[in-house]
């Protein structure tokens, strides 16, 4: 998954979707899988949207998955981001925050939805 992440290897992305959809792969598999569909630019795939959604998956997964979303420039899933960000504790919170706030597609998000409310 390094060199797919590394040279941008969107042909690859099925394939990465597939580690990551399987709840058998070790939690550290399927977080690489994720931050390598994040580093392709698929951050708001379906794969990674079902993992946002899925209350059985690991916290620490459902986070990552909330920043590739909303690192992702997808502006139909910024509702949801941002509804998902007023769920978490102040200290998840602050972490997703800052890590959005690392792209300029994040920012943008939180700036959005700081001008909604």
């Amino acid at each position: 998954m390094e060199m797919v992440a590394a040279f941008k290897l969107k042909a690859m992305k099925d394939e990465v979707v597939q580690i990551l959809s399987n709840p058998e792969n070790k939690l550290g598999l399927r977080a690489g899988a994720l931050d390598t569909l994040q580093r392709i630019g698929a951050g708001a795939d379906s794969a990674v949207l079902d993992c946002l959604n899925n209350s059985s998956t690991p916290k620490g997964l459902r986070l990552s998955a909330l920043v590739a979303v909303g690192a992702s420039g997808d502006t139909s899933s910024s509702p949801l981001v941002i509804d998902e960000l007023k769920k978490l504790s102040v200290f998840e919170r602050a972490g997703v925050v800052e890590d959005l706030s690392s792209s300029a597609d994040g920012a943008r998000l939180l700036l959005g939805g700081v001008v909604q409310e």
